[in-house]
C-alpha cells in the first residue's frame, strides 16, 4: 500500500466514524511506517465540535485535552499495509510544548 492510500483511508475512517459529531478541518499530522507490524500509523488532527451533549459538559468542566488543544482532536489511526484495513484507533496526545 502506497503512503498516501494509508492517509486517504485514515482521514475517511475518522471521517465516517466522527460523522454525526461535527468535525472539520481534518490534517494530516504524522506518519510513519511500523515494519513491525506491517502498518501505516497516521495521525489525523480535526476540528471537533461534538454532539450536544458533548459540547455541554465540556462548557461545565473544561477538560485539560481542551485546555492545551482547543477545538482540535488528534487520533492515531493504524492502517494494514497488505490489506489497507484499519485495523485500531487510539487518542494521540501531542506534546503541549512543542508547535502544531
Amino acid at each position: 500500500m502506497e503512503r498516501l492510500d494509508a492517509v486517504k483511508t485514515a482521514k475517511q475512517y475518522i471521517a465516517d466514524l466522527y460523522s454525526d459529531e461535527g468535525i472539520t478541518k481534518p490534517r494530516l499530522e504524522e506518519l510513519n511506517y511500523d515494519r513491525v507490524r506491517g502498518c501505516w500509523l497516521v495521525t489525523v488532527g480535526f476540528a471537533y465540535q461534538g454532539s450536544s451533549d458533548t459540547r455541554r459538559s465540556v462548557a461545565v468542566a473544561p477538560s485539560l485535552a481542551r485546555a492545551v488543544y482547543g477545538d482540535r482532536m488528534y487520533k492515531l489511526v493504524r492502517v494494514d499495509d497488505g490489506s489497507g484495513d484499519v485495523i485500531g484507533m487510539t487518542d494521540r496526545m501531542l506534546d503541549p510544548s512543542l508547535p502544531h
